[in-house]
């Protein structure tokens, strides 16, 4: 029976190998995980953008409740070239005596490139006139 001059040569390919499966295991959850961080900011970045609009959104309706305008429904499509994908809804509802409004403001992001990707956020608030003149009334939460 003839050995080989070399008999480590199969531990080293083995070892080798391990080392080699090793490395890529860990680059595949380092790649993992950076993309799942992209993710998390992306959805930082939405939840933050949303709520701007939605309080922008909330203040139009207030401009012109406060100028005794009737309107109960506003869609705002916000101008800025960064933020094609987003639509402002603002729905408004006036008491009868006209000295308080409810407001219902939602943003609403559909990604261009994957339709099924939604993202919305509402915000509502009610809003009580504390005096005769169109200055700031307080807001009531």
């Amino acid at each position: 029976m003839k050995h080989s001059q070399h008999p480590r040569q199969g531990v080293v390919l083995i070892a080798a190998l391990a080392t080699l499966s090793i490395v890529v295991t860990l680059t595949a959850t380092s790649i993992k995980e950076a993309i799942r961080g992209r993710q998390e900011v992306r959805k930082q970045l939405w939840m933050t953008q949303s709520l701007w609009l939605c309080e922008a959104g909330m203040q139009r309706a207030f401009e012109v409740w406060s100028q005794e305008n009737d309107v109960e429904e506003i869609e705002w499509r916000p101008t800025i070239s960064e933020l094609p994908d987003w639509v402002v809804h603002v729905h408004s509802k006036r008491t009868n005596d006209g000295k308080s409004i409810s407001i219902l403001s939602t943003a609403t992001m559909t990604h261009q490139t994957h339709s099924n990707l939604q993202f919305r956020r509402s915000l509502s608030r009610s809003f009580i006139r504390t005096n005769e003149s169109n200055t700031k009334d307080d807001l009531k939460l």
